[in-house]
């Protein structure tokens, strides 16, 4: 059955709504969803954060009971599963919706196609979009949410601050606090937000960091701290050892590393050390870091590791996202640090890229700014 309803306007709203949660929301898809009435759109709503309300119960609440035999339009069949929010068929139900109409068909094989059934069983009809420009545009949408799915490998989302002329420390190592307050908020925000937030040794014994939500309001969520650390040296008075037995805190290191008393040291005081194969040079390969925190559930990883946990990430193809808070001063210096070492890539055609970007100012102040986007990723899984 075919049903007019200015398809292609409707989809290129909601998936400019999408578009907002970029970042945000991954390894979850990015929706935008919108209530329609009589021709009118009288609710809209896009998924914000990872671990928040979806498109449709936001665009649902917006409406109110004006979605009382309305219809919803959505880029994304809706789920239909309980994850970290409930089902969203149960709450288009709920609003007494009258029609469905989505563009493209869930990728997950715990809501794929079974939206469908769910939603006419309570008297729904449910409509998917014919392709159009708009159509094809929500699938592209999703199109890292589908290749994750498909995988054994967590979402990665790399931070770092530098100065203007590209540092993230100064020669003798200073590095606190080259950004502004408001975008020290953002990335505690993005704690609260992630699964896992890891870290290099190296950072640990230069900056003996918590790694812990301070500077938001906490939302009942506490992200396992990871450490990367090849020969278990970590030092096991750091605040995170010490920390380990209220905040999850994993340690991973090369297998056949001669550890075994710190090995002990670290677990009796809560750490959850873990043996991985070596890469090249005989350092821990984080591959198999990643692919371990996927195994065990964990599907959103923070990176504020430094240079050199940077450049293996994102030299293994391993790194899914960027986000960068630029801050306007200079440090200088040949040798001070930039955010990704590694030996780097012989030429530009070498090089990664970001695509989907996404430039803003931070805060009310100009203070810093944040550059953001997906990096060009050459794994397969």
């Amino acid at each position: 059955m075919t049903v007019q309803i200015s398809t292609d306007a409707l989809l290129e709203r909601a998936i400019k709504l999408a578009k907002k949660g970029s970042g945000f929301v991954e390894p979850n898809p990015r929706v935008g969803a919108l209530v329609v009435r009589d021709g009118d759109i009288v609710g809209e709503g896009w998924h914000r954060e990872y671990g928040g309300p979806h498109a449709e119960v936001v665009a649902l609440s917006d409406a109110g009971e004006a979605a009382r035999g309305a219809d919803l339009v959505v880029t994304l069949e809706p789920c239909s599963s309980h994850g970290k929010t409930d089902p969203c068929t149960a709450a288009i139900i709920a609003c007494g919706i009258k029609r469905v109409f989505f563009a493209t068909r869930d990728p997950s094989s715990e809501n794929g196609g079974r939206a469908r059934a769910i939603l006419e069983d309570a008297d729904i009809e449910v409509v998917q979009f014919d392709m159009s420009d708009a159509v094809a545009a929500a699938g592209e949408l999703i199109s890292d949410f589908a290749t994750y799915q498909q995988g054994t490998l967590p979402w990665v989302v790399l931070k770092w601050a530098m100065s203007a002329d590209g540092k993230v420390a100064t020669v003798t190592g200073d590095s606190r606090w080259i950004s502004s307050e408001n975008s020290r908020k953002e990335v505690h925000e993005e704690r609260a937000r992630a699964d896992v937030v890891m870290v290099g040794r190296a950072t640990v014994r230069a900056d003996d960091p918590e790694l812990t939500v301070r500077l938001c309001e906490p939302n009942g969520h506490v992200a396992v701290r990871a450490v990367l650390d090849s020969g278990l040296h970590l030092d096991p008075t750091s605040k995170l050892v010490m920390s380990a037995g209220d905040v999850p805190t994993w340690v991973f290191h090369c297998a056949g590393a001669e550890a075994d008393d710190r090995r002990a040291a670290l677990e009796a005081l809560g750490v959850n050390v873990v043996a991985v194969p070596a890469g090249d040079g005989g350092r821990l390969d984080p591959e198999h870091a990643l692919r371990r925190l996927r195994a065990a559930g964990f599907h959103r990883i923070l990176v504020e590791g430094g240079p050199t946990v940077h450049g293996a990430l994102v030299s293994r193809g391993l790194a899914d996202w960027a986000r960068v808070y630029v801050c306007p001063l200079l440090i200088g210096g040949i040798t001070a640090p930039g955010p990704v070492a590694g030996s780097g890539f012989p030429t530009l055609d070498d090089a990664v890229w970001l695509s989907d970007l996404h430039l803003r100012v931070v805060g009310d102040e100009a203070s810093d700014f944040v550059i953001e986007g997906r990096i060009g990723n050459r794994r397969e899984s």
